[in-house]
């Protein structure tokens, strides 16, 4: 009888770890899926996300909710760049980054995407409307802009270099430039006549640059 007892306790006890090894499984196997959906989410360009928006007249922030709701991003944004005066339509179904482009165009906007987080600026002239980096992609990024001398002439053959590398380029006869960075680049701006500036570039994807004379150097040529 005390046999059968100890065989009875013994074979529950294997009964129950078998149970309890199948459910750590399953939690393990699901959390992979999980983490491997999120990825993938990251590394999926806004342009390929569909969603199916139809608003008439309606407040930008309305429209933000919306997207936030139908999707899994999220929008973050100081509340003054949003004119609440303003409205718009959309009326189509499209990608999200073309909602976005549409957006920056009728409210002078620039969306950033990081990950999950879109974050919105007022965008410049010159800057793109919609910029994103994926899991996928290199940490470089572009570049443009403007260098001018004394006057706001653009200034032509201006050596433009990432600090401690030797990736650069030179302005173009109007003193425009484009150049693929990493993240956490320095320009240096250099040029004959001039003095050399430096400028980090952190997040900017537009610098513009006027240069400084340089009168010892200039001094020294004469």
């Amino acid at each position: 009888m005390e046999n059968y007892l100890r065989n009875q306790v013994f074979n529950d006890l294997l009964s129950t770890s078998r149970f309890l090894f199948y459910l750590i499984i399953i939690q393990i196997i699901s959390a992979s899926f999980l983490v491997a959906a999120e990825s993938n989410a990251q590394s999926t360009s806004v342009y390929k996300v569909k969603i199916d928006l139809q608003f008439s007249q309606t407040q930008i922030r309305e429209v933000l909710d919306q997207i936030e709701r139908k999707t899994d991003f999220r929008f973050s944004y100081i509340s003054k760049i949003l004119k609440d005066k303003q409205k718009v339509t959309i009326s189509h179904q499209s990608s999200l980054g073309g909602i976005l482009e549409r957006l920056s165009q009728l409210a002078d906007l620039k969306f950033r995407r990081v990950g999950n987080n879109i974050h919105i600026y007022k965008r410049g002239k010159k800057e793109k409307p919609v910029e994103e980096k994926l899991e996928n992609q290199s940490d470089q990024f572009l570049i443009s802009g403007t260098v001018t001398d004394e006057n706001g002439d653009g200034l032509p053959g201006v050596s433009v270099v990432v600090k401690g590398t030797t990736l650069g380029t030179t302005t173009d006869l109007n003193g425009n430039f484009t150049i693929d960075v990493p993240d956490g680049a320095t320009l240096v701006f250099s040029f004959i006549g001039y003095m050399k500036q430096e400028i980090f570039a952190g997040t900017q994807t537009t610098i513009n640059v006027t240069m400084v004379p340089d009168i010892e150097q200039l001094e020294e040529v004469v």
